[in-house]
């Protein structure tokens, strides 16, 4: 009879283990699936600041070349102020000489 309570005592003991196996399992299982939701808002989450990131570069450049197209416009305005300056100032010389 002392054998038989033994092996009782020896299944409770590895139902227990087996018990103990199994809620600690579902906690692994259970941090493993909020991982990967984690994982998933942060995949979602960079290509939205990626998107962001694009657009706001995309933006900058067309303004960089606005600016270049400006600048470009205004250093051909003054040159040619310049050259109509030169001209009227040797026109003026011209009649003040004669």
């Amino acid at each position: 009879m002392s054998d038989i309570c033994q092996l009782h005592d020896i299944l409770e003991e590895l139902k227990s283990g087996d018990t103990d196996i199994v809620h600690s399992l579902s906690k692994q299982l259970t941090c493993i699936k909020k991982l990967g939701a984690t994982s998933e808002i942060n995949i979602d989450a960079i290509a939205d600041l990626s998107s962001i990131v694009k657009d706001n570069i995309i933006k900058l450049h067309d303004r960089f070349q606005q600016i270049t197209k400006d600048l470009f416009w205004l250093n051909i305005t003054i040159h040619g102020q310049s050259e109509l300056v030169l001209v009227v100032k040797t026109i003026r010389i011209c009649f003040v000489v004669s």
